[in-house]
């Protein structure tokens, strides 16, 4: 798996298809990779809760940093175990994942049982072990 950093003993062949594997649109050209199309917001739901998830392949989760709907502590870590169940759980639910919110070390656990996950996109987190990357075999672009 490639990040950032080359290993000596790539080929040029191998490192050129490692560059290829992500496709830019026109429109990413002309305006970058991250450009905020507001017309878009919505294009990709977001949930907080497991219960809200309808089978998409793609998700932005918000399962942390969670506002006065949840009043106590018990509330907001269930929302995180939940989602961590599922990921585990559920190994070929999803190909794009994003978090818009604080990442733990136990969520990007969870989140690196994906088999399928192409798109990984975290905001921010607090974790002191990303070695479970090594996992995500399909993984075409990380964002962290």
């Amino acid at each position: 798996m490639f990040f950032g950093g080359e290993p000596r003993s790539r080929s040029r062949q191998n490192r050129e298809s490692i560059y290829m594997q992500v496709q830019l649109t026109e429109e990413q050209i002309q305006f970058g990779f991250y450009y905020y199309f507001p017309n878009r917001r919505n294009a990709i739901p977001r949930v907080t809760e497991v219960s809200e998830y309808a089978g998409e392949e793609c998700l932005i989760i918000n399962c942390t940093q969670l506002g006065t709907d949840y009043k106590s502590a018990k509330e907001k870590k269930r929302v995180l175990t939940e989602w961590c169940e599922f990921l585990v759980g559920n190994p070929k639910a999803f190909n794009v994942l994003k978090f818009g919110t604080r990442m733990p070390q136990e969520l990007f656990d969870a989140v690196c049982h994906q088999q399928n996950l192409r798109d990984l996109e975290i905001k921010w987190g607090s974790y002191k072990d990303l070695s479970a990357i090594q996992n995500l075999k399909n993984l075409q672009l990380l964002y962290i």
